[in-house]
């Protein structure tokens, strides 16, 4: 007799004993709501991650640069164009900070599981970050930092949970709703 293997685990509704799916906030054979809903430990991580960069290169963030003359009176400020590129923004120095360019990688490198929950947890965790009318440059480069790795969640998304469009549905919608094209 071959054996089962189980990866994960199955919620129970406490009242019913119903199988629970991933997200589900009721029942759908008793109607209990279930109020005891844990925060994904994937995301926490690097959330914390995230913070702890923040806090140990103090998130100083410079939106445009000062020119001073050789006596270092000030003369002017230069303000880049928005670019579309990542290369361009690395060119173009928007990215000042220590954090800038560690956060950066992180969000862009940090490796995302394939189950249902966290891959949908990062993506409304990135689709958080969106700014959906940047009204200054900073905003508009982060978006496009964000951008790319929700575009990479997705991607993986379609591979992963390609049996339940209902769930890329979702994310291509908040997607929208942000201003980005899936």
């Amino acid at each position: 007799m071959a054996e089962k293997e189980y990866v994960g685990s199955i919620r129970k509704c406490p009242n019913c004993g119903n199988s629970i799916e991933s997200f589900q906030a009721k029942c759908t054979l008793c109607g209990l709501e279930l109020s005891n809903i844990t925060i994904n430990e994937n995301i926490l991580e690097f959330a914390q991650k995230l913070f702890d960069l923040k806090i140990m290169n103090d998130g100083y963030i410079r939106f445009e640069t000062n020119v001073f003359n050789k006596s270092g009176q000030l003369v002017g400020k230069i303000k880049s164009k928005f670019s579309d590129t990542l290369e361009e923004i690395e060119k173009n120095r928007i990215f000042s900070s220590t954090y800038d360019h560690e956060a950066k990688e992180l969000i862009l490198n940090y490796p995302i599981p394939n189950s249902r929950e966290d891959l949908l947890e990062f993506f409304i965790y990135g689709i958080s970050f969106i700014v959906k009318e940047p009204e200054i440059e900073q905003q508009y480069y982060w978006n496009k930092i964000w951008e790319l790795k929700l575009k990479n969640i997705f991607t993986k998304a379609r591979i992963a949970i390609s049996s339940e469009p209902e769930i890329l549905d979702y994310m291509k919608q908040l997607a929208s709703e942000s201003g980005i094209t899936m």
